[in-house]
């Protein structure tokens, strides 16, 4: 398989992705939480977690120094443990009239 078809992202991928096809802001720094809880789940020896507690999937590798991981896993993951229910949704883009009830582009 290709890193296309695996569909590998990192962290500003899943904030980025999250975004513009699931339409929930979820900020980078609780994607690099995410990151840090996984890793210290792993030094612990990886004790066994509640269900909805799962830690983030294993990186499949480093891009740029950055953990890099496969999409689908994450996504499933995040719906898995709810963590898209947590986030906001997305705001509406700024030439959206409708959202504010006045001209696109003016406040």
């Amino acid at each position: 398989m290709t890193e296309r078809q695996l569909d590998i992202v990192g962290a500003l991928e899943i904030v980025q992705r999250t975004r513009d096809e699931l339409g929930v802001t979820l900020k980078r720094d609780t994607v690099k939480s995410w990151e840090r809880r996984r890793r210290a789940w792993d030094r612990a020896g990886r004790p066994t977690r509640r269900a909805g507690q799962e830690c983030m999937p294993d990186p499949v590798g480093r891009v740029n120094g950055q953990d890099a991981y496969r999409w689908d896993e994450v996504l499933a993951w995040m719906k898995a443990t709810g963590k898209l229910k947590s986030a906001r949704p997305a705001p509406a883009p700024h030439g959206d009239a409708g959202a504010r009830g006045g001209q696109a582009g003016f406040s």
